[in-house]
């Protein structure tokens, strides 16, 4: 077995994208607890990063997909999640203003307010309203988009 502990770094990295993808500021994180040098974790990185097994930008992607999909929130609340990650402010626009992305902050509004409208049952339109409004500002969404929402309904 390898005793070299920059190939130990490897193989903890390999382990941890094996779960789920991460940033590259995550992978830096989850190594320095480990216990692992400045330099280790950066000849680690390095490594990943020339297999193309490391990419923010595909990271952020994936992230914003994998939100749509399955925890539906609005671009603030998605660039709020991705900075705690470590993703570049530069990388997080450009992902987000890629077209094929596919991300409808309104579409995604609305489909959440109208399950959401669902449970409420008997509000009357001012309560109901504020809770819809409260909901989708907790979930992240921008007020123009809040706002056109509540405006319909």
């Amino acid at each position: 077995m390898n005793k070299d502990p920059s190939s130990k770094a490897l193989r903890s990295c390999y382990r941890l994208l094996a779960v789920r993808d991460r940033s590259e500021k995550e992978l830096k994180a989850r190594l320095k607890t480990k216990g692992y040098s400045d330099r280790r974790i950066d000849e680690a990185i390095g490594c990943l990063k020339d297999k193309d097994l490391l990419d923010d930008a595909r990271f952020a992607r994936d992230w914003i997909k994998n939100r749509a999909a399955f925890r539906p929130k609005g671009l603030l609340a998605l660039k709020n999640e991705l900075v705690r990650k470590g993703v570049d402010a530069g990388i997080i626009d450009s992902v987000i203003k890629e077209e094929e992305l596919g991300y409808n902050e309104y579409e995604t509004a609305k489909s959440l307010t109208d399950r959401k409208i669902e449970t409420l049952g008997g509000q009357n339109g001012l309560k109901r309203k504020k809770t819809i409004y409260d909901y989708l500002a907790r979930r992240g969404f921008s007020f123009d988009v809040i706002n056109d929402i509540v405006d319909r309904i």
